[in-house]
């Protein structure tokens, strides 16, 4: 089968996606390339690019800095990257981006078609990567699915994902921080979920754009019965809710059709899947 080849391959979904992937993955992680400079990415990226698959998990997250300086660079990634693909064509192209995208939407279910109102720098990039990738893809008659992800959660997430920080607080970590009541409804995806999805999408050359959730939303206070029925109280910390707080759910007809019997696991067994390994 078509070899793919993996950007953010050190990334915790990058990872996921790798192992999953096996004999065919071709990891490439920062320092395999440097995504920022152009001459790296065609000396080390066009090699392998023409006739491959791709999938784009790379980028700098807003959890690093939310600042203008993230967000160019993260631009810069693409146009570097795109630079290579002009020269070596690959057979199909993934890109994870994000439901930040929305904002904070004004009905919910959210679907494709909801307007884009960034609230952060962070996905105020998203949307100008993901328009930067379709432009180039469109051009170049090269199937593109742009995913946009919530929550992504999973063991090897070091605490990055809200369930992973809340498995920490039960097995020893931190205190987790609840902000407000903690009756925020939001939907998570494990992160095995979202690599069988992504491997999938590119093998099967889907062109489009898609929201890839669970379909089930959970409030902050069920998940942490959830963590704590399973590793034992949860330690919290209170604090004041967000001016912005809001729901988020997902009309998931679209992913229904691109990626028909896709079924995600539900959030009881991604928790339990963190067993004898704290995030």
């Amino acid at each position: 089968m078509t070899s793919v080849i993996v950007l953010g391959a050190n990334g915790f979904i990058g990872r996921n996606i790798v192992t999953a992937l096996g004999p065919r993955a071709v990891p490439m992680a920062s320092s395999d390339v440097d995504l920022l400079d152009a001459q790296d990415v065609r000396d080390k990226l066009a090699p392998h690019v023409g006739g491959a698959s791709l999938i784009f998990s790379a980028g700098l997250h807003r959890q690093r800095a939310d600042d203008m300086d993230t967000l160019f660079n993260n631009m810069r990634m693409i146009e570097n990257m795109t630079g290579a693909m002009a020269a070596a064509p690959p057979k199909s192209c993934v890109f994870l981006s994000s439901v930040e995208v929305y904002g904070a939407p004004e009905q919910v279910p959210v679907t494709e078609a909801t307007p884009i109102k960034p609230q952060n720098l962070y996905a105020i990039g998203k949307v100008a990567c993901e328009l930067m990738f379709q432009r180039h893809c469109r051009q170049a008659d090269i199937p593109l699915a742009c995913v946009r992800l919530p929550g992504v959660y999973g063991r090897g997430d070091h605490g990055t994902s809200i369930v992973g920080r809340m498995v920490g607080a039960a097995t020893g970590g931190a205190a987790f921080t609840l902000m407000g009541a903690g009756v925020t409804r939001r939907d998570y995806i494990h992160v095995s979920d979202v690599a069988a999805a992504a491997i999938r999408l590119a093998d099967e050359c889907v062109d489009g754009t898609l929201n890839l959730a669970s379909g089930e939303t959970r409030t902050l206070n069920e998940l942490i019965t959830l963590v704590s029925d399973r590793f034992g109280p949860c330690r919290i910390e209170h604090t004041p809710a967000a001016k912005n707080d809001f729901d988020l759910s997902f009309d998931l007809r679209t992913m229904n059709t691109l990626l028909p019997g896709f079924a995600p696991m539900a959030v009881e067994r991604g928790i339990g899947l963190y067993a004898d390994a704290r995030p």
